[in-house]
């Protein structure tokens, strides 16, 4: 008598341990659902927006706007604002009513060189020795001028005068394919076993002029002074004025 009780009294408490269990279950997932449909501020697209577009643009070209979205919907690193957005590109293309998340973003320096070019401008890439490229002190944002030395010059003379001024340098990277050997780029010198490969921002039209330098006469880096980059008036130097 006393082990049947004892049966039923345990199988009771079992049984109101598992409505509890139950109880609880239910209130987790009712909450869980309740959260999933709390309204959360997203940044959508309000238009097809192309890949490369900056912060700016989204901002001068009116392509976003704030919606309010059930959470459960929320894309993980979703944007609620642009200042999010601060510094940043856009490294693939949004349709109308996409979210803006982070995964879709990348800073201008990690999302490749085309990012970087300043409007309207080229990257053009020469390559310098050691002494050419100033002791192999340039480095990624620096800026240059670029010297041309043409034989004959204008008017049948040999000149060397400032070309550039003020060229704004996108990257500087090693050179080490046959590193020890001297070369010739275009109508340089390459010589040594420092050379280097910089990587230059400028307008289509200057971009010919160092091209034209390089394959018709030759060509040396000065740096500027990041203090005093102002581009000076020279009238270059010829046999006889370099002696004066």
């Amino acid at each position: 008598m006393k082990s049947r009780l004892a049966m039923v009294i345990t199988a009771l408490i079992l049984a109101a341990l598992a409505t509890i269990g139950a109880m609880i279950y239910i209130q987790s997932i009712n909450a869980r659902i309740k959260e999933g449909a709390t309204p959360l501020n997203v940044l959508i697209a309000k238009q097809p927006v192309r890949e490369g577009t900056s912060l700016q643009d989204l901002k001068d070209q009116d392509l976003t706007e704030i919606e309010r979205i059930p959470k459960r919907y929320v894309v993980e690193g979703a944007y609620s604002d642009l200042s999010q957005i601060d510094g940043e590109v856009l490294t693939t293309s949004l349709s109308v009513g996409e979210q803006l998340t982070s995964s879709k973003f990348r800073k201008k320096s990690q999302a490749g060189l085309s990012y970087q070019i300043p409007e309207a401008m080229s990257a053009i890439s020469i390559l310098v020795d050691e002494v050419i490229g100033v002791s192999d002190q340039i480095k990624q944002g620096d800026r240059v001028d670029v010297i041309a030395t043409f034989s004959p010059g204008p008017g049948g003379a040999d000149m060397s005068k400032t070309l550039l001024q003020n060229v704004e340098v996108l990257s500087a990277s090693a050179n080490n394919a046959d590193s020890k050997s001297a070369g010739r780029v275009g109508g340089s010198n390459v010589q040594g076993n420092q050379k280097k490969t910089l990587t230059l921002a400028l307008s289509p039209s200057d971009a010919e002029k160092l091209v034209f330098a390089e394959e018709k006469g030759s060509i040396w880096l000065t740096l500027v002074s990041s203090e005093n980059n102002l581009p000076v008036s020279t009238g270059g130097q010829t046999l006889d004025s370099v002696f004066k």
